[in-house]
């Protein structure tokens, strides 16, 4: 009897060697064809940089850590977006969802000879498919700072940002902004919320969206306007006000 219990849990423990073995093995081949195909599509972007990418999260999850990414404007090469590090995550057994996540991330937009810095903090994005290849994108931002190179314009927190497509290269947006105090508006407390459809078709971006702005103390609507969106072009009461151009040129 002692003989047989013996074997028997021999038996139990080759078992589980031989799964964590198994397991092991298939996390270690599914995380580096995830690295290797994720540096063949990086590399073919001249627009996008970075110091190194790795591996870890065994073994509950894969997560790619990109360090020191840098997206560059095509027509200055000077950065345009720049991130110390990025996190990729996603459950070995379910690629259908990527979650993306960085402590901070500056943007610089160049306007009329003008460059605005916006920094965000504490960014959180989960990207899902559909069995249709549809795309989700769910994203939180904590906080976001705007300025230019010698003027603070303004402090956003708590930006909601959901995108989902309806059918291929069109989406529905809904955007919320807990709260805000932007200079042009004499640093009111306001709140933003945005509605309306997209459509991304070979660099160009086209659509409609509603914007409201209003007053988080009387509750009272301060904007309610109609945004267009024509070939990568913000219009505003058919005033031109922001060139999308240039954020599009690294897809």
């Amino acid at each position: 009897m002692n003989i047989e219990k013996i074997f028997s849990f021999r038996s139990l423990i080759i078992l589980i060697l031989i799964s964590l073995f198994s397991y092991s093995s298939y996390w270690l081949i599914i995380s580096n064809m995830l690295k290797n195909n994720l540096v063949n599509q990086l590399s073919q972007n001249n627009s996008i940089i970075y110091k190194n990418i790795k591996i870890s999260g065994f073994p509950t999850h894969i997560q790619t850590n990109i360090s020191e990414l840098k997206i560059l404007n095509s027509k200055t090469f000077l950065p345009m977006i720049d991130t110390k590090n990025i996190k990729l995550s996603m459950h070995p057994f379910d690629m259908s969802k990527i979650a993306l996540s960085s402590n901070s991330l500056l943007i610089e937009i160049n306007k009329d000879d003008l460059i605005f810095k916006v920094n965000l903090n504490q960014i959180l994005s989960l990207i899902s498919f559909s069995k249709e290849n549809l795309v989700n994108i769910n994203t939180a931002i904590d906080n976001v700072k705007i300025n230019t190179s010698s003027i603070f314009l303004g402090n956003v927190n708590q930006v909601h940002i959901k995108l989902n497509e309806t059918s291929p290269n069109e989406f529905i947006l809904n955007m919320t902004v807990n709260s805000a105090r932007l200079e042009p508006l004499n640093y009111k407390e306001i709140s933003v919320k945005a509605e309306g459809s997209i459509r991304l078709d070979n660099k160009k971006l086209n659509g409609k969206v509603d914007l409201l702005i209003k007053d988080r103390v009387s509750n009272e609507d301060i904007f309610n306007l109609p945004l267009d969106i024509k070939h990568n072009q913000v219009i505003i009461l058919f005033m031109n006000v922001f060139d999308l151009n240039d954020l599009l040129t690294f897809f």
